[in-house]
């Protein structure tokens, strides 16, 4: 670490350097409150959900119990219930509110 508290990044992948400018972490970076660092986090958090396509899971389809089913899941990024996504369910039809 350098004297102002940010990190020396090594030699990095043309790879490495694409995701790092992609999340905006290629900014000459200024001495962070823990608060700061905290929101960063989650907001980078935020970002990667937002780009994973996996469908959202009941907990019970999850753990392989999918006779016990509701046939709903909990979306964390639009913090809401949607319809659960697994292939068990395939073919159902879908009328719940």
């Amino acid at each position: 670490m350098s004297e102002q508290g940010t990190v020396q990044a090594p030699d990095l992948s043309v790879d490495e350097r694409a995701e790092v400018a992609r999340f905006g972490l290629d900014q000459p970076e200024q001495p962070m409150t823990l608060e700061e660092r905290v929101m960063s986090a989650r907001e980078h958090i935020h970002r990667a959900f937002e780009e994973v396509e996996r469908p959202h899971l009941n907990p019970d389809c999850e753990s392989g119990k999918h006779l016990a089913c509701r046939g709903d899941a909990w979306c964390f990024v639009e913090d809401a219930a949607v319809d659960c996504g697994c292939r068990c369910h395939e073919g159902e039809e879908t009328d719940r509110v």
